[in-house]
Order: C-alpha cells, then structure tokens, then sequence
C-alpha cells in the first residue's frame, strides 16, 4: 500500500534528483551515458542527459537524499534513526550513540536538505511512537520540502500514519500471475511440453488471489517437477481452507518450508535467529551453518564452505531467502 498517492510526481522527481549525482560522477570516467542510465519520464531524460554531458551547467544540478529503511515490527527511534544514518552514509558509526546524538548526526548529513524517505513493511500501531520520529524529523528542518512514503500491509497503520487517503495497491490481474508462476515454474518453453501441468497450474494461480509472492513462492516449489502429483498436492493442500488473517503469505511460505530437503529444512530453520530483514553475508551464514554441524558431508569430496554455497543457492531458487 503506497501512501502519499498525491505527491506521486513529486516523489519521483526527488528521486530523479538523486540519481543524477550517480550520473554525474559516470560522466568522469564514461563519457557516454545511457538513456536508460537516467530514472525519470521520457521527455525530460534527454535534457538531463545534455546537461549532465556539460560540467559547468550540471554541477548546480541538485542532489536530494533518498533514505530507505526496512521497518518491520520493530518501530524503535534509536533503530530508525541508526538505520537512516546508515542508509544516507554507510561509513558513519553510531553504534553506541543516544538518541540527541543520532539526531544531531543526521541533522548534518541532511544539512537542512529537503529529502525523501521510504519506510517500508510498517507494522507499528502505535501512534505515539509515529508521532515522536514525525516530531524529531520536524525539528531539523527541512521537512516542510521533503516526502515520506510508506509502505503497509495493515489499514490501520495506514489510517495512523497517513495525513492523507492511502493508495491501496490492487492485486496482481491473473494473466500476469499466470506468466509469473510460468517463469518461475518451469524452464523458458517447457510450459508448452507440459499442457496438464499448465492446467493445475493455472487453478493453483487462481487460489494465489494475485499476491506475487504467493505465486512466484509456489512456482519455485513446482520448478523442474514433472510428476502430476506434485501439482496437485499443492492445489489441494488443507492450507487452502485456512482463514487467513493479516500474515497471509505465511501458510503458503510454510508449505514451501515443508518441500525443503531435511538438510536445508534444518539450515533454514537456524535462520531465524537473525533479526527480520536484516541483511547477512553468505560467507557469515555458511560459516554458522559449519560450526553448528548442519552441513552433511559431500560424496564428491567438496570444500565445505563449496556445500553451504550450495545449500544457500537451492534456498535462493526456492525463493525463501533472498540476494540483495
């Protein structure tokens, strides 16, 4: 659900602002710039172009910081404000700083800049915690010119947060969830050598109600599955029948869970000790994974840190981890 569906252009446009200072520093050392280098609509981008290719007109192009952070469940000031900082400059520490210090700190990477800011997946029903970062965010100046966006599954997050009508995303129409499933389901042309399989295949798209998630999750269980059967257990599943509250995607992501391999069930699982949408290098989790003994001993005498990059790329094709 996108917020702010009235300040839809303005946002982009802070968002083309931002990308120009990428595009301007490519003009350095690449001289030619690609049209679709520049984010934006059509007939601006060769005018952004032309003035780009001329250093003297382009450096008063301004840059607009666009700060995106992950929300999640957890709606802490302290948190948001480390991971705003983090999103405008990854080299600044504030690890072990006090709120008043991490507002002083942001306040001089905004340097009273207008600015656009994404807070994405928010689940915080609280108001009064969403009322101290709007107030914090008010007294650094520069809020009256800039945009917040957010992003939520829940109504009355929306309602809470919202200072105007919330834009409801509508579902995914089903001629697009079929392609989708298609791609994710099958090898490029193997749909058209299995028409039964297309055809479970398309009333297993019709019980996703046009969530993405749920369709490309279910394609990649079936990928590379001939067999019937398989299809058919997924359509039939009991999980089907479930009442389904907020969390919809998670009995479609536990019968996806239940298809792993026992070994990657187990890899999986120990994942849930890391903190939601946080991000982790794959060498950090394979190293987990072999102190913890949850890697099985390879008949092709490979490297164990070889096996935990194979185990990490079946979660990844079976899209319940992801690569960022």
């Amino acid at each position: 659900m996108w917020k702010l569906r009235d300040i839809f252009y303005d946002a982009e446009d802070v968002i083309d602002d931002f990308k120009c200072e990428a595009v301007r520093k490519q003009v350095v050392n690449h001289p030619n710039i690609t049209f679709k280098d520049v984010i934006g609509r059509d007939v601006d981008k060769e005018n952004i172009i032309d003035l780009l290719m001329k250093p003297s007109e382009g450096l008063d192009v301004p840059v607009i910081p666009m700060i995106w952070i992950c929300v999640s469940e957890e709606f802490d000031l302290t948190r948001l404000l480390k991971l705003m900082i983090h999103s405008i400059n990854k080299g600044e520490q504030c690890d072990d700083s006090t709120v008043e210090a991490l507002q002083t700190c942001l306040r001089s990477l905004l340097n009273d800049k207008k600015f656009l800011l994404v807070l994405d997946d928010v689940w915080n029903e609280n108001q009064a915690r969403w009322i101290e970062l709007r107030d914090l965010l008010r007294s650094m100046g520069g809020l009256s010119q800039s945009k917040i966006i957010v992003t939520t599954r829940s109504l009355k997050v929306a309602s809470i947060m919202s200072s105007i009508r919330p834009y409801e995303l509508k579902v995914l129409p089903h001629e697009d969830c079929l392609i989708l499933f298609t791609k994710w389901a099958f090898n490029d042309g193997d749909d058209r050598q299995y028409p039964n399989l297309m055809r479970i295949g398309e009333e297993i798209v019709k019980k996703c109600k046009g969530v993405p998630l749920v369709v490309r999750t279910l394609g990649s269980l079936l990928f590379m599955k001939t067999d019937e059967s398989d299809r058919i257990s997924v359509r039939d599943n009991e999980i089907w029948k479930l009442e389904h509250a907020e969390n919809e995607i998670l009995p479609v992501l536990k019968l996806s869970y239940n298809h792993l391999p026992s070994h990657l069930q187990r890899c999986f699982a120990v994942m849930s000790l890391y903190k939601k949408d946080s991000i982790y290098y794959s060498d950090k989790v394979i190293q987990f994974w072999m102190e913890n003994g949850l890697l099985e001993h390879s008949k092709q005498k490979q490297e164990w840190v070889d096996v935990g990059g194979r185990y990490l790329n079946e979660l990844l094709s079976r899209c319940v981890t992801k690569r960022v």
